[in-house]
């Protein structure tokens, strides 16, 4: 299938409702690309799938974070303090996973809700 997240009606996909794990690969990447960037885009876009696809028995990877100590990011949720700002101000707990990355000498993450 491919369709937009923002486009998934869960009533319509009963197996969704059943997943343990959604990964959201890097779309967070590209959030300024999918919401107008003169908008607050990453507390949209948390916030909508939050609201679309959370349940009391899944977890979201929401994104995918690539050479998390260099400073230069890429975008927002690349921000760790931005990016605490927006889950605390929309009360969404989340855990940051760490490990080695495939590149040399870097350290990627994923964002857990």
């Amino acid at each position: 299938m491919n369709i937009n997240y923002k486009d998934i009606d869960v009533e319509k996909l009963p197996e969704l409702k059943s997943c343990d794990t959604i990964l959201m690969s890097n779309i967070s990447d590209y959030i300024k690309n999918i919401y107008n960037v003169q908008t607050n885009y990453l507390e949209l876009y948390i916030r909508d799938i939050i609201q679309n696809l959370k349940n009391n028995t899944n977890q979201i990877v929401c994104a995918y974070l690539y050479n998390i100590e260099n400073t230069t990011y890429r975008s927002e949720i690349d921000d760790p303090i931005y990016r605490k700002n927006v889950f605390n101000k929309l009360n969404i707990k989340y855990k940051e996973k760490n490990f080695k990355s495939v590149m040399k000498k870097c350290k990627d993450s994923i964002i857990i809700v």
